[in-house]
């Protein structure tokens, strides 16, 4: 440790001691200043220096060792002292805490700027049919995110960080405040919706990459994506995952290539693109990835809360509990014949299929005691009850 004086005046250093008595580190000087008894002053020169050995004498416990010093100086010829705080740390290691250091210095993720630009096609998978297929017998819309809530989001209206607030702005900040009603319900939970998918547009835009090669393999390309194994980004079969050159500053250019993931493997995945992408891929080129997330789910939610805004569904919204109902007296033959062994599951089956009660059904219990099961079978029940 060196204490300067950068100025033209000569410098007294009068003591150089720790704030607290420190076991793991000790101060020491050819002159005397960093004596705890009888500390001697040290004058220092202009625009030179005094040296102050740290010494650390830890024995076994590996971690971090820290402590307080002060100085007391003051001008040479002046009465007035100053006193200066410094904060000091010591670490030791073993090998173990040696392999576990960073190997680079943090540095905050930069993502490359992706416009509105051309999106050229991927190549999706081909659908595969097998017995009992599932169709859907109703139109399920793309439910888009509104402008206003797209707007209101990125300006972080919902986090109440916004400087300013617009009338839809406020109209929304209203809806969220107000206590559910059979009115409210659906445009409450299908804004809360809409925020919800937008955090996760921003949350999944963390692990976009920048100025990554892509090998190719056959009619496809493989694409290695860090931290896939352990799900960070979670990507499936039939996800869509965007490429765009990369200039030599990282940012894109050109058109943006939807690649379909045909397959998912321990570090990569194997992605189907449109013919086209040939015309610029060239090997060792750099590309930069964007991933996004799979909106059914969405969709769905969208689309069931679409249906809670009728009348009809107030009983289910906000039921009348009727108390202690007795045992239902259905007898059902089960599609899987260990529910009918298990007398929880059955009667739980029944309770649902009989419809007697207004209060929602909640199926709870452990992991792995049969709750989907129960579901899926009073599922499967329940058309056929009411067809008879």
């Amino acid at each position: 440790m060196v204490v300067t004086s950068k100025s033209g005046r000569r410098i007294q250093l009068e003591k150089c001691l720790f704030l607290k008595e420190n076991a793991a580190m000790t101060l020491s000087d050819d002159l005397g200043c960093t004596s705890l008894t009888e500390p001697q002053p040290v004058m220092i020169e202009p625009y030179s220096q005094h040296t102050i050995t740290v010494s650390c004498k830890i024995e076994e416990n590996v971690g971090s060792y820290c402590g307080d010093v002060f100085f007391r100086c003051r001008t040479y010829g002046s009465m007035t002292s100053l006193l200066v705080m410094r904060y000091l740390r010591c670490f030791r290691s073993d090998d173990v805490t040696t392999m576990l250091m960073p190997t680079s210095a943090f540095v905050k993720r930069r993502y490359a700027k992706d416009g509105d630009v051309e999106t050229i096609p991927g190549e999706r998978l081909e659908r595969v049919f097998y017995g009992n297929q599932l169709t859907l017998s109703r139109e399920l819309k793309t439910y888009d995110v509104e402008k206003s809530v797209c707007s209101a989001f990125c300006r972080q209206v919902f986090s109440h960080k916004a400087g300013y607030l617009l009338e839809p702005d406020k109209r929304k900040i209203s809806l969220l405040e107000k206590n559910l009603t059979i009115s409210s319900y659906a445009a409450k939970f299908s804004l809360l919706i809409q925020i919800e998918e937008k955090q996760a547009e921003r949350d999944i835009r963390f692990y976009d990459l920048t100025q990554i090669t892509v090998s190719k393999q056959g009619k496809r390309f493989l694409l290695k994506v860090p931290g896939l194994a352990e799900k960070r980004p979670s990507v499936l079969k039939g996800d869509r995952i965007y490429l765009r050159q990369s200039g030599l500053n990282g940012d894109s250019y050109g058109k943006r290539y939807e690649g379909f993931v045909h397959k998912v493997k321990l570090d990569e995945v194997e992605l189907g693109l449109n013919s086209k992408f040939n015309d610029v891929f060239v090997n060792k080129q750099k590309f930069n990835v964007r991933f996004s997330f799979n909106r059914l789910p969405i969709r769905l939610q969208q689309r069931a809360v679409e249906d809670l805004q009728y009348e009809s569904m107030k009983k289910l919204l906000f039921p009348n509990h009727q108390g202690i109902i007795a045992p239902p007296a259905t007898k059902l033959r089960m599609y899987n014949r260990n529910i009918e062994g298990n007398e929880q599951q059955s009667t739980a089956v029944k309770r649902i299929v009989d419809g007697i009660s207004t209060d929602p059904y909640i199926v709870y219990g452990p992991p792995g005691t049969g709750k989907t099961m129960t579901i899926v079978e009073a599922i499967k029940q329940v058309p056929l009850e009411n067809s008879a």
